[in-house]
């Protein structure tokens, strides 16, 4: 029990009908008690661990953030390095191995930085940026735009 509130169960039985022994209810009584400690301290090493995944976590976006901000600060009038950026830092935060950035330019998308995460022999994280793809990037623009239409205007 926790704070008068039972969390779990411990069962016991033998083949022969007889009551058990003071000795042997305090023993299990002993071991449930134990049983909690044990839950409690999951419960508390779990919460810690997730507590710190949150703040790894946000600590990275703020990275990524501040990287982003710094590209745009050096690059004031040129939009490739920041969607470069963006793209790369996008796919790597999110765990993608893909990210178009795109922007709405005369009643079309303009694709400006197909990036792609490519992962190296030992399993980590490389970021690329595909600089021949424009096939590539024709290929998903035309199927985003087709996706935007719906089932009934596809080619």
């Amino acid at each position: 029990m926790r704070v008068d509130k039972a969390i779990g169960v411990i069962a016991i039985r033998r083949a022969e009908v007889s009551q058990f022994t003071d000795r042997q209810i305090k023993l299990v009584e002993t071991f449930a008690d134990q049983a909690v400690i044990a839950i409690e301290n999951t419960r508390l090493f779990e919460a810690e661990q997730a507590s710190k995944r949150e703040v790894q976590e946000s600590l990275e976006y703020q990275t990524a953030t501040s990287e982003v901000l710094a590209v745009i600060s050096r690059s004031p009038t040129n939009l490739q390095p920041v969607f470069d950026t963006i793209g790369q830092t996008a796919a790597k935060l999110c765990g993608a191995q893909l990210c178009n950035v795109s922007r709405w330019e005369a009643h079309s998308y303009r694709g400006h930085s197909p990036s792609r995460i490519a992962r190296s022999a030992r399993g980590q994280s490389e970021t690329a940026t595909d600089p021949t793809g424009a096939e590539q990037r024709r290929r998903s623009l035309n199927r985003q735009h087709d996706h935007c239409r719906g089932p009934r205007h596809r080619r």
